[in-house]
């Protein structure tokens, strides 16, 4: 929308989620796809392609790179961004955050821009960036512009020790972060809780915290896909089963925190809130 807004045209998105109705009712062009089926989508064309914090969840980037080469040009300009291995600990907030089940892959400055150089590449532009995501967390970026190179670049691989000094770094400050007290206070106490948030923070914690022995009830999400699944054998539920719930919130939330206790408010629940 903001690229329509500012005067470009022919813009096309691909997603592997069938997102067709809301991509017409905001005029934009939309196929359902994936990474891998761009040379069958748009192979051959001069094309703008932008990847914006998607190869951090592709598990065979050799594969991604070698779909994005078959369908550019030489005219072609491809963005990538990611986030910034390197600055993880520096812009870290809660525990294990960045290392989010759906993050499988972590890239540094370095190691990707040699990446890309070895597999074709011309890098025309690369620098750090952040990503304000709400008005509480921002995240570190790295981005790269780069086209397709006249000549494969067979430079010697290169060993960086940046990238796993700083991701060490992050890991001790992680381990170090978790709110121990108050969950042995929980487990102490035995009291009804729910719990609010199932995402990979979540399970981050009942994996390397006593959370998953204290006293739940249910899990809530905001999202519908999880509503009547199990979770270590205890369903999630929709948040307003919380109206007839009296025990304690816990909220394990790793971006949204704040804006779950302002729901919390806005549904008048009285309930101890707890955030981990």
């Amino acid at each position: 929308m903001v690229l329509r807004n500012h005067g470009y045209h022919k813009l096309l998105g691909i997603d592997v989620d069938d997102k067709t109705q809301l991509y017409k009712e905001r005029k934009l062009g939309y196929q359902i796809g994936g990474i891998f089926d761009l040379p069958n989508i748009v192979s051959g064309r001069k094309n703008v392609y932008l990847l914006n914090g998607v190869l951090e969840h592709i598990y065979d980037v050799q594969k991604a790179i070698e779909s994005l080469l078959a369908s550019m040009n030489s005219e072609s300009v491809l963005y990538i961004m990611v986030p910034d291995v390197e600055r993880y600990a520096e812009y870290y907030d809660k525990p294990f955050r960045y290392f989010g089940l759906e993050h499988i892959n972590h890239f540094s400055r370095e190691v990707l821009g040699d990446y890309l150089i070895r597999n074709g590449f011309t890098i025309l532009e690369s620098g750090q960036t952040e990503g304000k995501y709400n008005q509480y967390y921002t995240e570190p970026e790295i981005y790269f512009v780069v086209t397709k190179a006249d000549v494969l670049n067979s430079q010697e691989i290169t060993c960086y020790i940046g990238p796993k000094d700083k991701t060490q770094e992050y890991i001790t400050k992680s381990s170090q972060g978790y709110s121990l007290d108050i969950i042995k206070s929980l487990y102490d106490e035995q009291k009804e809780i729910a719990v609010w948030g199932a995402g990979s923070y979540l399970s981050g914690m009942l994996e390397n915290t006593r959370l998953s022995e204290c006293n739940i009830s249910f899990f809530v999400d905001s999202n519908p896909s999880l509503w009547g699944t199990m979770l270590n054998g205890i369903e999630i539920k929709s948040s307003e089963f919380l109206r007839k719930f009296r025990g304690v919130i816990v909220i394990t939330s790793a971006i949204y925190a704040e804006s779950i206790k302002a729901e919390i408010a806005k549904m008048g629940l009285q309930n101890k809130i707890v955030v981990l």
